[in-house]
């Protein structure tokens, strides 16, 4: 937001001033004449949109100390505004501002007000007339506190005495907070301190005996150097010989809410005000929209996306399942077959120890029965049944190489003898003379789950 103009107001002249980045520059100067109040139009119409506040030093300045008790809001606003009017009848330009802590239920105000000169109205006239955006009127001590914040002796009283060229404004500080301010005419080292007694003495039959105060005095490096005063706490120099532009520079954020424009000054600062809210509301609630509206397209699309890649990845699989359907048809297996050659040539490669296990133990056997020859040996397992649950048997068919049948039986019982240490034996087929070649023929069939 552009920063406002800054209106000065002291005597018969007006003075604007603007921000500039971090300086402050004079961008015009009008006096209380024909000429002065044309350009001052003219300034005026170049912008229709700034804002101005209007600072004001003048000498009939009023300052009055009171209290009033805790009350709601709008009834504490009420009675300040009823006591406002009474206390300063003659003028429109009143305000409040709050003058310390609260105290046994009381809270002290300082009312304010400033002189209806016909300078005041003449300006503030031609401000209202041109429909001129016043965001405020303030005095100058107003901003007296902002420009000492961060320099202000800790002393209780603490009196500033700034130079407007042949005046000055003598302001006096309690804890902080303005409570006393008058523009002396007074330019001679002579008469600047002749001033600054009666100025003591003035409060002190106000205030009652009070600590003298320290001082503070703000101007030019020349009247600076010149002015002698007694406990001079702090010097401040102003570029020129009005140290009004030292007030000026105060921060806007800085000036005080309570200012003596009445509503009806300020009624086109705030209507411009809302419209500006109003147009930042609109771009804000604009920005939105496009935002949330480029979410949900960016959404959109990485849900298009990835439902795409996993499309792909369907017809990928898909194209991988017929190829190997393909590959497999000529072998007249079902896929339900094939699923379980897959499951069973995992259970035979997970049976592979076992296996082993078993032939070497039927080869020991064999080793120790010289006269058994195997024809055949082989594994055998229901089919109905995975080969996971199952259970498996091997199946041997041999011959006793004995050409006597009671030596041969006798054999084939040693024989069976020494399977049964290690196997569950079931005879297929008993000893039976073999035609083919010489011996006696046998089928046994072993259980490997009977191994101990």
């Amino acid at each position: 937001m552009t920063r406002p103009c800054r209106l000065y107001l002291e005597g018969n002249e007006l003075t604007a001033w603007q921000k500039q980045g971090a300086c402050l520059e004079k961008t015009g100067t009008f006096a209380d004449t024909p000429e002065g109040v044309a350009d001052f139009s003219q300034f005026l119409a170049v912008d229709r949109k700034k804002r101005f506040l209007l600072l004001v030093n003048q000498e009939a300045e009023n300052l009055v100390f009171d209290t009033h008790p805790g009350l709601p809001r709008n009834e504490r606003k009420q009675l300040l505004q009823a006591r406002s009017k009474r206390l300063f009848p003659d003028t429109p330009w009143r305000c409040t501002a709050p003058a310390g802590k609260q105290q046994n239920g009381e809270t002290p105000v300082l009312f304010m007000a400033l002189a209806n000169t016909p300078t005041l109205a003449s300006w503030t006239s031609r401000l209202s007339s041109a429909g001129a955006a016043l965001a405020g009127i303030y005095s100058l001590p107003q901003l007296l506190p902002q420009l000492l914040r961060q320099a202000m002796p800790a002393d209780e009283f603490f009196l500033a005495i700034s130079r407007h060229n042949r005046a000055l404004r003598f302001s006096l500080l309690r804890h902080g907070q303005l409570c006393f301010s008058r523009l002396i005419t007074a330019d001679t080292p002579f008469g600047i301190a002749e001033e600054h007694r009666r100025f003591l003495e003035q409060t002190a039959r106000q205030r009652g005996s009070t600590p003298t105060p320290a001082l503070c005095l703000i101007g030019d490096a020349e009247w600076l150097e010149q002015t002698v005063l007694p406990n001079i706490a702090l010097r401040i120099t102003s570029p020129e010989s009005n140290s009004a532009s030292l007030f000026v520079s105060v921060s806007d954020r800085r000036w005080p809410r309570a200012q003596f424009a009445a509503p009806e000054h300020l009624q086109p600062a705030r209507r411009q005000q809302a419209i500006r809210w109003l147009w930042r509301s609109t771009a804000l609630a604009a920005s939105l929209g496009l935002a949330l509206t480029m979410e949900r397209e960016l959404h959109s699309r990485v849900q298009h996306q990835a439902s795409r890649e996993e499309k792909q990845l369907h017809e990928s699989i898909d194209a991988e399942i017929q190829q190997i359907n393909s590959t497999l048809a000529p072998s007249g297996l079902t896929s339900g077959q094939l699923l379980q050659l897959a499951s069973d040539q995992r259970a035979l490669s997970l049976h592979r120890g076992a296996f082993a296990t078993t032939l070497h133990a039927l080869s020991q056997v064999m080793d120790a029965s010289p006269n058994i020859a195997l024809d055949e040996l082989h594994w055998q397992t229901d089919t109905a049944l995975p080969l996971t649950t199952t259970t498996h048997h091997i199946h041997l068919g041999g011959r006793v190489t004995e050409v006597d049948s009671t030596t041969a039986q006798t054999t084939f019982q040693h024989f069976q003898a020494q399977l049964g240490k290690t196997f569950s034996t079931t005879l297929s087929r008993s000893l039976a003379p073999s035609a083919a070649e010489p011996g006696f023929k046998f089928q046994l069939q072993l259980d490997p789950s009977a191994h101990r």
